[in-house]
């Protein structure tokens, strides 16, 4: 992860990339690294160009009723008509 890490600070520092987003880190809490260091205090050079969002980043009121909304519907369907819409095989 830090090559990752590094080689993603190269390509935002010299333009080969204009933005990325990260929605999980390898190892959180992150060790320190300068690109996470420059994302945090907003450098001039990063700024708007990096999103980074903690693991629990889907969460909202809007996605909590829809999961509980989908739950609900799986377990309708199955009382109704005996299967399950989303079941995994191995």
């Amino acid at each position: 992860m830090q090559a990752f890490r590094s080689r993603l600070e190269a390509s935002l520092r010299n333009g080969q990339l204009a933005a990325a987003a990260i929605d999980t880190l390898a190892q959180e809490p992150p060790r320190e690294h300068p690109l996470l260091t420059a994302w945090r205090d907003r450098s001039d050079w990063l700024e708007g160009r990096l999103v980074i969002t903690p693991h629990n980043a889907f969460y909202s009121d809007h996605a909590a009723i829809e999961m509980r909304h989908n739950a609900a519907q799986t377990v309708k369907i199955l009382l109704d008509e005996g299967r399950l819409r989303n079941q995994i095989t191995a």
